[in-house]
């Protein structure tokens, strides 16, 4: 993963939510999610299963956010591109769309999708061949 750049990790297999720290070899990045050179990693398997959520058998040093056993929250997850630097994640209850967990993945580097006529803005956000807004009013979610 470090090898070729990879800077989010989703899973989902477990019936469970955890965010951890970015990490290589098991060991945190230091820079934690401000430009680390290691891959985030989460986990969200919270969506539902017939019998609950599974619990989690240990937590660890590199656990940044694990979902409450007693809470049992079923949930979702929703990422914001906010342009080619910053993404954020957000896990979203199921049963009433509050936030329970949310983190922004900021890297260092160039925006360079192109200068406007081919679909791209040329500031690392969507376009359409117009101006694209920017700010938090503008943010695209996924």
């Amino acid at each position: 993963m470090i090898k070729y750049g990879v800077d989010l990790v989703y899973s989902g297999h477990a019936h469970v939510y955890e965010r951890l720290a970015p990490m290589a070899n098991g060991v945190s990045d230091p820079k934690e999610l401000d430009n680390p050179s290691a891959p985030w990693y989460i986990t969200n398997g919270a969506a539902g299963h017939y019998d609950g959520l599974d619990t989690l058998d240990e937590h660890h040093d590199y656990s940044r956010f694990d979902l409450d056993v007693k809470d049992h929250a079923y949930g979702w997850s929703r990422v914001t591109f906010h342009n080619c630097t910053h993404m954020t994640h957000e896990y979203i209850a199921s049963r009433n769309g509050s936030v329970l967990d949310t983190a922004t993945l900021i890297k260092d580097r160039k925006c360079s999708f192109g200068s406007g006529g081919n679909g791209t803005a040329g500031n690392g956000t969507a376009g359409n061949g117009t101006t694209t807004p920017t700010g938090p009013s503008a943010v695209p979610t996924v």
